[in-house]
């Protein structure tokens, strides 16, 4: 089995040190959004669409944090996540957990949609080494759009999810 180590060396990863977990890009868009259509900044251009790899190992979990763009994540290879969703777009704010894996017969999702502006966060799930995943955005990556949760703020927006805010953030 391939170790977490050689996935790193294999493609190029670097450390999200905000985050958690590694990532390395794998496409971005030459064809590009006018100004103004999915951004915060008056005079930038997003290409249309990009896409990572990402991966989480039993020493680092992706804190929760959240961008505009919708994503579609994908899981690769390894063993199974615990994907936490907080959606604090309804009249009640919600939270939801995905099983994220390759194992069909035991209810886990290979892809998962997550709509723009909804928390989220992933965790190996039991005592796994790592998950290889994948996430693509439409439009692409913006980091003036990139936020990670902070413990406090979160947990005041959903405190009947205090607990989960813990274990899911670093501060």
């Amino acid at each position: 089995m391939t170790t977490a180590e050689e996935l790193v060396e294999r493609f190029s990863m670097q450390e999200n040190t905000a985050e958690g977990g590694y990532f390395a890009e794998v496409y971005t868009a030459s064809l590009l959004l006018p100004a103004n259509f999915a951004t915060r900044q008056p005079n930038q251009q997003l290409p249309i669409c990009g896409s990572i790899y990402y991966m989480v190992t039993e020493a680092s979990f992706s804190a929760l944090h959240r961008v505009s763009s919708d994503m579609l994540y994908h899981f690769y290879a390894g063993d199974p996540v615990e994907v936490l969703l907080l959606d604090p777009s309804g009249a009640s704010p919600e939270e939801r957990r995905v099983d994220f894996g390759n194992d069909l017969g035991a209810g886990q999702h290979p892809s998962l949609v997550i709509p723009g502006g909804v928390w989220m966060g992933s965790r190996m799930k039991g005592s796994g080494a790592y998950a290889f995943m994948g996430v693509s955005m439409a439009p692409a990556f913006d980091p003036a759009s990139y936020e990670i949760g902070a413990r406090e703020a979160l947990t005041a927006q959903f405190p009947e999810s205090a607990a989960l805010v813990a274990e899911y953030t670093r501060s």
